[in-house]
Formats: C-alpha cells, sequence, structure tokens
C-alpha cells in the first residue's frame, strides 16, 4: 500500500481509505470475539461467525501474558491468540 511518493506529490487518498478500513475491521474483531471454557467444552467465536465448540485447544506457543492456541472445529481449524493478564 503507498500512502506518499517521493518529492513533491500528494498523499495517496485511496491508500489512507484502506488503511483506515482495516484498521476498522481488525478493532472490530478484537472488540467482539471470544474464547471460553464451558465445563469440558470450549466457546469460540468470532463477530462473522456463529459460536463453535471445541473440545480441547493445543497450546502452540507461550510468551508472557501472550499464548498461541490452535483449535479445530468440525470443519476448519484456527490459531488464536490471547492475550492475558494476571489478576491481582
Amino acid at each position: 500500500m503507498i500512502l506518499g511518493y517521493e518529492g513533491n506529490k500528494s498523499i495517496s487518498i485511496s491508500g489512507i481509505v484502506v488503511g483506515l478500513i482495516f484498521c476498522l475491521l481488525l478493532l472490530y474483531t478484537i472488540c467482539f470475539s471470544y474464547f471460553q471454557e464451558d465445563g469440558k467444552q470450549f466457546i469460540f467465536k468470532l463477530p462473522y461467525r456463529t459460536k463453535m465448540k471445541v473440545s480441547q485447544p493445543i497450546l502452540y506457543a507461550k510468551w508472557r501474558n501472550f499464548q498461541i492456541y490452535k483449535i479445530r472445529s468440525e470443519f476448519q481449524s484456527y490459531s488464536i491468540l490471547i492475550i492475558s493478564r494476571k489478576k491481582k
């Protein structure tokens, strides 16, 4: 994506619009997605999909407050990033 050109040419308005749309969709996905434990099953929800029940997430990587899990639903598999805080 090109936002500006060399020299004294103007800024690409279409590049800025595409970037803003991407940022808005990213914020919408982050705000309305969740992953919670319900007994022995886990519920995974994305804003543009229905709730999916997954049996067991597999911890793929962990670093500080970030965990990456691989989960499988009936038809697809997902890699999800979970950002957690320590509770006081």
